[in-house]
């Protein structure tokens, strides 16, 4: 029954490395920044319903963008795994932001404007996620290295299940993408070192584009 500005001061509180369990159902009008490593895991399949503002701590930031959870910079090794994510009027469910080694798995992520995004990061791992139905993307990486997208199943957003640009060294195998309504996968500007393989996409408007 926490609220999120709960939340927010428990995880600002914490210590690098510690685990915090989502054990709710349901929580509402969640918007969290994660500025520190830190485990964010549920065992009951809690759902989480982002809001669709800017909280304080988002604009002292310089955040422009809504979203369910923010991992800043100072998020180095963190874990999401195990939320269901519901965007709704949210640009983001899950936004990762310049930062190294944080892994985002075992979600579902329902909404936003794109489902994750993911800029100017390196060593990033999505795997095992669901994501669908956002207005654009489904996962959007943005000047991104030395990242693994694996085992995602992304469908029935309308734009590209997957968009990238400026990528290299990243390997997005075993991925199932269908359903949406431009791209299965788009690859914008510069596309470097990369390995698209083993993914099964199908019944969208391209596949490989």
């Amino acid at each position: 029954d926490l609220s999120n500005d709960d939340i927010q001061s428990k995880f600002d509180s914490a210590n690098d490395g510690d685990t915090f369990e989502f054990t709710d159902g349901e929580y509402r009008n969640i918007s969290l920044i994660v500025n520190k490593k830190l485990n964010i895991i549920s065992k009951n399949d809690s759902i989480v319903y982002t809001s669709g503002k800017l909280n304080d701590n988002a604009k002292r930031l310089g955040i422009d963008k809504t979203f369910g959870f923010y991992f800043t910079s100072k998020s180095a090794g963190s874990i999401l795994s195990g939320i269901t994510i519901i965007a709704g009027g949210s640009d983001c469910g899950v936004i990762v932001d310049g930062v190294k080694n944080v892994t985002v798995g075992d979600n579902n992520v329902i909404g936003g404007k794109n489902g994750i995004l993911i800029k100017d990061c390196d060593r990033i791992i999505i795997s095992n996620n669901e994501i669908s139905k956002a207005t654009n993307n489904g996962l959007q990486l943005k000047d991104v290295k030395n990242s693994l997208v694996e085992n995602n199943s992304i469908a029935y957003n309308k734009w590209s299940g997957i968009e990238t640009s400026n990528i290299e060294f990243c390997n997005i195998t075993n991925n199932t993408i269908h359903h949406n309504d431009l791209n299965g996968i788009s690859t914008f500007n510069r596309s470097s070192n990369t390995l698209i393989t083993r993914n099964n996409v199908y019944d969208n408007t391209n596949g490989v584009y």
